[in-house]
């Protein structure tokens, strides 16, 4: 094998006090944005959506490595992350580690199955990422968790499209939403929505 297996990148944070420099690993079979410049825009934009404050709960639905919830952590008081991968799960513990980052916990499992046993209370905010194919089968789980807010990122307007609709049935309203343009002259972008209660 020839050079480091790892993808190695550096995102900042905040201005002032706030500001942060994180550092993250993310091992082969993990996913992460390609685009960096582009994934520094996404993660502020998930942040200044969420608007989490520092007396508040976030949970981060599909977290792989951990990419938002490590800069949501300097916001927050407490971030939980969710993933089903287990090397992503351990490249998101890796980097809240290598970083300092005391305030995450990170939990391995599918995000249906983790919501439907959840005893852990109520969240203030929650961050969604699912794959292209959605969250339409944990809908029932996040809404019923009864967040401030839902921030969710998607890479695949389609299943956002249907999704929204199941969250405006169980009494969710989309509030914002921005388009971030991953991979300039293609079709590819990301959606970033802002759903609150109606």
């Amino acid at each position: 094998m020839f050079g480091n297996p790892f993808l190695s990148f550096e995102v900042s944070l905040g201005e002032g006090e706030r500001k942060k420099n994180i550092l993250f690993r993310i091992s082969p079979g993990s996913f992460s944005q390609i685009n960096l410049d582009q994934n520094e825009t996404l993660i502020r934009t998930v942040i200044e959506f969420s608007g989490a404050m520092k007396n508040e709960r976030v949970l981060d639905l599909y977290a792989g490595a951990g990419n938002f919830t490590l800069p949501l952590a300097i916001r927050a008081g407490e971030v939980l992350g969710i993933e089903g991968s287990r090397t992503a799960i351990g490249d998101a513990r890796f980097n809240a580690e290598r970083n300092r980052i005391r305030n995450v916990n990170f939990i391995e499992g599918a995000v249906e199955e983790v919501l439907k046993n959840w005893d852990r209370g109520k969240p203030d905010r929650m961050i969604v990422d699912p794959p292209r194919a959605g969250c339409k089968n944990a809908v029932d789980q996040i809404v019923r968790l009864e967040p401030e807010k839902i921030v969710y990122v998607s890479c695949e307007p389609a299943t956002f499209t249907r999704d929204l609709r199941l969250f405006k049935e169980r009494g969710y309203t989309l509030r914002r939403i921005c388009l971030i343009d991953m991979f300039p002259q293609t079709y590819h972008m990301e959606v970033v929505g802002l759903l609150q209660p109606s």
